[in-house]
């Protein structure tokens, strides 16, 4: 049996079809999310707006749906009016994506956002107050990639095992571990008891005493 095996693992190796589990790309685009808001400042004609956007505050979600891929998310930045930060703001962005074969229960993986970049501000005037509303736009680019797992066969040469030995019968006995019961604790003794047993041994040793003197007299008595 032991040599069968061994001859098994040996024929195991050289060129077969293995059944692997695979990741299939199912879909690969590169996206651009544009994420823009508006806000009301109370700037004039001749005024600098820049817009700072912050990548490290970005983050992004992905939703499966059958042929469809749905990224949701924002980027955070500050408003710089005259080279001076007034206002803290965040561009929010939601995108759809159309993907043949996409399934709920597929995995999204998706790249670090890179800032592809960012559209001057639009300024729309308001009479009230000397406020206007500016909108503030940043063009993100992702790459996303969806993967399904699956079974398949490849071609492959087999080198050997990892454990050479997997395939050897053991020849170590089984280790055989023996487990001895406890004595059970003696019970503590009745003190009525106790005492009927003292005195029965005090009877008995008075009577071997007494017969060993009768007997010592007789053997000596002249």
């Amino acid at each position: 049996m032991m040599e069968q095996n061994n001859n098994k693992c040996i024929n195991e190796i050289g060129l077969t079809n293995e059944p692997v589990l695979i990741q299939s790309v199912i879909c690969s685009k590169e996206v651009k999310l544009i994420a823009y808001t508006k806000t009301n400042l109370k700037v004039k004609d001749h005024d600098q707006i820049q817009f700072v956007p912050d990548l490290k505050t970005t983050e992004i979600t992905g939703t499966l749906l059958h042929d469809l891929i749905i990224l949701q998310g924002f980027i955070k930045g500050s408003i710089l009016v005259n080279n001076r930060c007034i206002k803290q703001i965040t561009l929010a962005f939601q995108e759809e994506i159309c993907c043949e074969d996409v399934c709920p229960g597929d995995t999204l993986k998706k790249t670090s956002p890179l800032l592809k970049g960012i559209v001057p501000p639009q300024i729309i005037p308001c009479e009230e107050a000397g406020y206007s509303q500016v909108i503030f736009k940043v063009i993100l680019g992702i790459q996303i990639t969806v993967i399904r797992e699956k079974i398949g066969k490849v071609a492959v040469t087999i080198i050997g095992d990892v454990d050479k030995n997997g395939c050897k019968t053991s020849t170590t006995p089984p280790q055989i571990i023996c487990y001895q019961e406890a004595e059970k604790p003696k019970k503590p003794k009745d003190p009525k008891r106790k005492k009927e047993e003292d005195k029965c041994r005090k009877e008995t040793k008075f009577e071997e005493s007494s017969c060993f003197s009768i007997h010592k007299k007789k053997k000596y008595d002249f």
